[in-house]
């Protein structure tokens, strides 16, 4: 579904991404309640999320403590589900769950999207961040990654 990655300086991030994508933010969150704040590019095969604390929360607490150890780059991956409860059923024997829901607000039009994201603990995955999410808001909700540059010089995947 997509890849995050976590940083400090989210605007700095932004800046950085939006010239190496040659593309504009889909999107410029937060995350009410949990002390984050983003930035989503949606391009042709996934969204790359740049993911920065923001205050104080749970998630921010997590964050803070990653970036303390791991610094900035690579937090983890989402594999998308169409259904979270079965997704957590299904990966009960890696103490996956429960499910949890996530509410992101645009901080430019205030549009809100909502999922709901099963983790698996580190500890199961050799402590690589991995989640299935399911997206419950409508898939315009999160628009393409308008172009910041001529088409032939913009990214329109990514790839390992």
């Amino acid at each position: 579904d997509h890849v995050l990655v976590a940083v400090r300086d989210l605007d700095a991030a932004t800046r950085t991404t939006a010239t190496l994508l040659g593309r504009r933010p889909s999107w410029r969150g937060e995350h009410p309640g949990e002390g984050t704040a983003n930035t989503l590019f949606r391009i042709e095969n996934t969204y790359l999320e740049l993911l920065a604390p923001n205050g104080s929360g749970p998630v921010a607490a997590l964050l803070e403590g990653w970036l303390g150890e791991r610094g900035e780059g690579p937090l983890g991956l989402a594999f998308g589900t169409e259904d979270a409860e079965a997704c957590a059923t299904a990966l009960a024997p890696l103490d996956a769950g429960p499910v949890v829901k996530g509410l992101g607000r645009d901080v430019d039009s205030g549009a809100f999207r909502e999922w709901r994201r099963v983790p698996i603990p580190l500890a199961r995955t050799r402590g690589v961040l991995l989640f299935a999410i399911e997206h419950t808001s409508p898939p315009e909700s999160l628009p393409p990654a308008g172009l910041a540059c001529e088409e032939q010089a913009a990214a329109l995947a990514l790839d390992h």
